[in-house]
């Protein structure tokens, strides 16, 4: 009998997928409320978003790095949470100048949920590969066998 280890990984690599989807919608959904909190026009307001991409764009070799090190299942564990806590610090954020170091941060921490969350999904992907091959092929062998018992030379 296989292990259930490739389907609970499928979920758990799902679960994180949703979870960053849910982290930066509740942080898209604000941000009108951040314009009005701040008084910022639009040129403001995008200059305060750059930020974002600015954290992402820094984190890509820390990310690949720590992803290298430490495993893509710890660092998805372990930014999921930063990327949380990153949100929470958007929300509690009093000045621009905070909101847009918080910012930088949401976009480092979130980069790094992404890189290390997508290598997971390529490795539940490759073993998921890996044991439907292995269910194919003991079928297969089954089949066979069924055969060579049924109909005998």
């Amino acid at each position: 009998m296989l292990s259930n280890a490739p389907l609970r990984a499928r979920y758990a690599v799902s679960l994180l997928f949703f979870l960053c989807g849910v982290v930066f919608t509740s942080w898209a959904s604000r941000i009108p409320a951040f314009k009005e909190q701040f008084h910022l026009n639009e040129a403001e307001l995008g200059g305060v978003l750059f930020m974002l991409p600015m954290g992402s764009l820094i984190a890509l070799p820390f990310a690949g790095w720590a992803v290298d090190k430490l495993g893509s299942r710890i660092m998805g564990s372990v930014s999921i949470m930063l990327y949380a806590a990153a949100l929470y610090a958007l929300s509690q954020s009093p000045t621009v100048f905070t909101l847009s170091i918080a910012l930088f941060i949401f976009g480092f921490v979130g980069n790094t949920v992404n890189i290390a969350v997508n290598t997971q999904g390529l490795d539940v992907q490759r073993l998921t590969a890996t044991v439907t091959q292995l269910r194919e092929d003991l079928r297969r062998l089954r089949e066979g066998a069924e055969q060579g018992v049924t109909d005998p030379a």
